[in-house]
């Protein structure tokens, strides 16, 4: 009991001198905003379509063996996708080709273009600068333009041996125009080119993605990274950067319709 007063006692004192036990003092807290992280590029998927006739043997179109003058354009390859046959909603779309060897200066091209009935749509014939090795492009040229839902087959053939001038180094594809749903037109109009690439990709509409890349891959990292990627999922590897060739005088000539004896249609 003597204890308890006392300690009651000590307790009263400190009060009435005014002494006040510290109280916890409270750490303010700083939300601070995180730096924000670099999130990865979103990966370009390539989603492949079935063919309009899966049965059909295709397969990706390349040079071959060859011999002679020819012998560098044995590894001449299409960048089209494993079955040889792809997408686009192009009325005159591009195809991409590797030369691992170049071309030689004045070496004869002839590419040619059928319906799917074998009917001739258009035919040109050039005579290529000298081109370095790396990856050329060849747009479609007709006067009428693809038409939609129809597949064309076409062909690519270089006369490299003026001894043997019918026995070209040929590689071959096909193509088919398809039209794009309203919902799908929306977001490619308000995409980025990236986006539209990826969107395309997305869609199994090969040839739009692969050139919306091809003709940025040089301009942005990012897109280069993407045109990379999109050919390694179809097992296709570069042999150098993309390099001048035919896109050039091949649209003007038919701008101007010159050598009109050259662009055939029917």
């Amino acid at each position: 009991m003597k204890s308890f007063f006392q300690t009651s006692s000590v307790i009263l004192i400190l009060i009435l001198s005014g002494f006040s036990v510290p109280q916890a003092q409270s750490t303010p807290v700083t939300v601070s905003q995180k730096p924000a992280s670099k999130r990865p590029a979103k990966s370009i998927r390539f989603v492949p379509p079935t063919p309009p006739d899966p049965g059909e043997p295709g397969g990706r179109g390349q040079g071959g063996g060859s011999r002679g003058e020819c012998r560098p354009y044995e590894s001449l390859t299409a960048f089209v996708p494993k079955s040889g046959w792809g997408l686009t909603t192009s009325e005159r779309p591009t195809i991409w080709f590797n030369v691992p060897q170049g071309l030689a200066e004045g070496v004869a091209i002839a590419w040619v273009l059928r319906d799917d009935a074998g009917k001739t749509i258009a035919k040109v014939s050039f005579k290529a600068p000298k081109t370095p090795p790396g990856v050329i492009s060849l747009p479609v040229q007709t006067i009428d333009g693809l038409k939609v839902n129809q597949t064309y087959r076409w062909t690519f053939s270089i006369y490299c041996d003026p001894q043997e001038p019918d026995q070209p180094v040929t590689i071959r594809g096909r193509i088919t125009r398809s039209a794009l749903s309203a919902k799908l037109q929306a977001q490619i109009a308000a995409a980025t080119p990236l986006e539209k690439a990826t969107l395309y990709a997305e869609n199994g509409i090969w040839y739009d993605s692969l050139t919306i890349l091809g003709l940025q891959s040089q301009k942005d990292p990012a897109i280069a990274a993407a045109w990379t990627d999109l050919l390694q999922q179809e097992k296709l590897v570069p042999s150098g950067p993309i390099v001048p060739c035919c896109l050039s005088d091949l649209s003007e000539r038919q701008k101007n319709h010159e050598n009109s004896s050259q662009i055939l249609s029917q």
